[in-house]
């Protein structure tokens, strides 16, 4: 097992949603195209000058059996094809587990409740699963060089201080199982581990350097702006007035919260580090939310940013300038990025505005402006 500092290229590039859930209702707010990842995204990603695909995919849509444990060839080939446009089209192709047996985004109306948990012993044998499909992933994939895939190893894992009995060194504990399972078939893999709480917050540097790994964060900060009256956030950023600014004045953290008493704090702390609540919010404090990740990123660890963007509810001549600020930071630091959508209500193709001129693409619709802000990073 490599025991080093692993730095990371500034990829730049888009998630590829398509595999991500196989929930219907998702279909209601993004193109999900049965499922299929097109060819035309990775050969207009390389034409606009980008070199990186981040693909979310559910277990769901690969397992075989009610048991969860075998993986028919013909739904693991759709993995491979991506793998392979990812070579033809020289687009680094990053696979990451977005629903893992006992894991799915909790609070999230479109996702169908998981059994068991991840995280902690439970009667599923989630974990074992886990570890297990990540093993036939290292095996299959054995040979493919860690300039073309890397595998991230699961979609934003919760915040501990908010579900009793959990706790960090029980997240640390299955990253470190799904490691040591990948190391054991395919030593030279590159890894990443998303950040804890819901991938704000660094795992330490030293214990990634210890295994070898690097990190990813999500950076959505303030919350109040990218996930404005967005469907699938959380009900306070659903009913949230007034239609936001940048920068913005967030109110304040409520007396109150709906949390367990032993968890106010940590819950009111994540409010403002998160830009939900909590008073002024511009690029000064959207430089510090991101600190302690430059700061693993200085001390040697690769940091990129998975996933980043703005819902469609708010209004593009904010978003712009936002995302202007966000990916700047984030170059300034030599960290890299994927916006969360090409196509959708995040992304540059189909995002559904009613306050963009958009350029025809292919019979697609193309923001052409936030496509130059992209660009510009």
């Amino acid at each position: 097992m490599p025991t080093s500092r692993v730095p990371l290229p500034r990829w730049r590039g888009f998630n590829l949603h398509q595999m991500f859930s196989t929930s219907s209702r998702w279909g209601e707010m993004m193109p999900m195209d049965d499922h299929r990842i097109s060819e035309d995204d990775f050969r207009w990603i390389r034409d606009w000058g980008f070199d990186y695909v981040r693909v979310p995919f559910s277990y769901l849509f690969l397992i075989g059996d009610a048991e969860r444990r075998t993986y028919p060839e013909e739904r693991l080939a759709v993995l491979d094809r991506v793998v392979e446009l990812g070579r033809t089209y020289d687009v680094h192709v990053q696979l990451n587990l977005w629903r893992a047996p006992g894991h799915t985004n909790f609070g999230y109306p479109y996702n169908e409740p998981e059994p068991g948990s991840l995280w902690v012993d439970d009667p599923f044998g989630s974990r074992d699963l886990f570890v297990h499909l990540w093993e036939i992933l290292a095996e299959r994939y054995r040979g493919v060089p860690s300039t073309r895939l890397s595998f991230d190893l699961v979609n934003e894992p919760p915040a501990a201080s908010l579900v009793p009995g959990l706790t960090d060194d029980h997240i640390l504990a299955v990253y470190a199982a799904a490691i040591d399972a990948i190391r054991a078939k395919d030593p030279e893999r590159l890894l990443l581990v998303e950040g804890l709480d819901w991938a704000y917050t660094p795992v330490s540097a030293d214990w990634c350097a210890e295994r070898g790994v690097a990190q990813s964060l999500h950076s959505f900060a303030p919350l109040a702006l990218s996930h404005y009256r967005c469907e699938h956030a959380p009900e306070q950023l659903r009913a949230l007035d007034p239609v936001p600014t940048w920068p913005m004045d967030l109110p304040p953290v409520p007396a109150e919260l709906p949390v367990p008493p032993e968890a106010r704090e940590s819950a009111a702390r994540m409010m403002r580090d998160r830009g939900i609540k909590g008073g002024p919010y511009g690029r000064d404090e959207l430089a510090a939310s991101l600190k302690p990740w430059f700061d693993v990123a200085d001390a040697g660890i690769g940091v990129h940013a998975g996933e980043t963007g703005a819902h469609n509810t708010v209004p593009h001549q904010v978003v712009l300038p936002w995302l202007d600020d966000m990916l700047g930071l984030l170059t300034d630091h030599g960290v890299g990025w994927a916006l969360w959508n090409l196509r959708g209500p995040f992304g540059v193709l189909d995002s559904g505005r009613g306050d963009v001129a958009y350029d025809d693409w292919h019979g697609h619709l193309l923001d052409r402006e936030m496509l130059r802000v992209l660009q510009k990073h």
